[in-house]
C-alpha cells in the first residue's frame, strides 16, 4: 500500500510542477488525498484557438480536447467556475504526454484580444 501512495505522490507533485511552468495555468493550493487538483484557467481567457476565444473553463476543457487530444473537467460542478480539474490517475506515460501537449496548446494559443 506504501508503495501505492508514494507512486500517486509522485504523480500529484509531477502535476503541479508541470502546471507551474505553464504560463496562464494556476493549480490551487496542493491537493492532499485526491486524485485531481483544480487548475485556475483565467489566465487564458480571451486567447484564441481554431477561430475560437476561450472566455470559460468549459471553453477551455472543449479546446483542449478537441485541439490537443487532453480530457479535463470545467470546474463549475465542484463550486470552482474558473477551473478545470485535471486528474493524475493515469499511468506515468500518459500523464507526461497530457501536460506536454496542455503546454503546447497553451503555448500555440493566439493572443488575447483588447
Amino acid at each position: 500500500m506504501e508503495h501505492r501512495r508514494r507512486e500517486l505522490d509522485d504523480r500529484r507533485l509531477t502535476t503541479i510542477k508541470a502546471l507551474a511552468d505553464i504560463p496562464g495555468i494556476e493549480a490551487d493550493g496542493d491537493p492532499d488525498g485526491a486524485f485531481f487538483l483544480l487548475a485556475d484557467v483565467t489566465g487564458t481567457y480571451g486567447r484564441t484557438v481554431a477561430g475560437r476565444t476561450i472566455t470559460s473553463a468549459a471553453d477551455f476543457a472543449e479546446l483542449l480536447l478537441t485541439e490537443a487530444n487532453v480530457a479535463v473537467v470545467p470546474g463549475t460542478d465542484f463550486a470552482a467556475p474558473s477551473h478545470v480539474r485535471v486528474s493524475y490517475m493515469v499511468p506515468p506515460d500518459r500523464l507526461a504526454e497530457a501536460l506536454t501537449r496542455l503546454a503546447a496548446f497553451i503555448q500555440n494559443l493566439g493572443q488575447t484580444r483588447v
